[in-house]
């Protein structure tokens, strides 16, 4: 994740540059900007899981510009090959998306506005086991 946050913020801060050049060549006059500096940095990444041990049993990673979703053998697609969902939910038990470029808004499928897409998938999954009848296990629900 680091070298991917820290790409981002070589490709802001060219743009940014860029932008500056333009405004002096131009003679604009306009506040100064300053290059981006990170005010965190993520914690150093897991190399390793024990799935079964860390209560995980279902795993999906996408990740590319280009999704291919041959390996998901479920009837959730739509005939040119997306997942068919109403915000993330499909409707196909236990199976949501996040992450994919116009889920519900422009910044669905990017990092600073992934948030609200999987805000309301969690609000939906806890709707939901409120509605039916849940058991906690480790940190986890599963139909009782």
């Amino acid at each position: 994740m680091k070298s991917a946050l820290d790409s981002a913020d070589k490709t802001y801060n060219a743009i940014n540059e860029r932008i500056d050049q333009y405004i002096e060549r131009a003679a604009i006059e306009a506040p100064a900007g300053g290059r981006y500096q990170p005010v965190w940095e993520p914690p150093q990444e897991r190399e390793t899981l024990e799935l079964a041990a860390s209560g995980i049993s279902n795993v999906i990673w996408c990740i590319g510009f280009r999704p291919n979703y041959q390996w998901l053998d479920v009837p959730v697609f739509n005939g040119r090959g997306y997942p068919a969902h109403t915000r993330g939910v499909t409707g196909f038990p236990g199976l949501y998306f996040i992450g994919l470029p116009w889920l519900y808004t422009w910044g669905s499928g990017r990092f600073s506005g992934i948030d609200q897409d999987a805000r309301y998938v969690v609000e939906y999954l806890v709707s939901l086991a409120k509605s039916r009848h849940w058991k906690q296990s480790s940190g986890l629900y599963s139909l009782a």
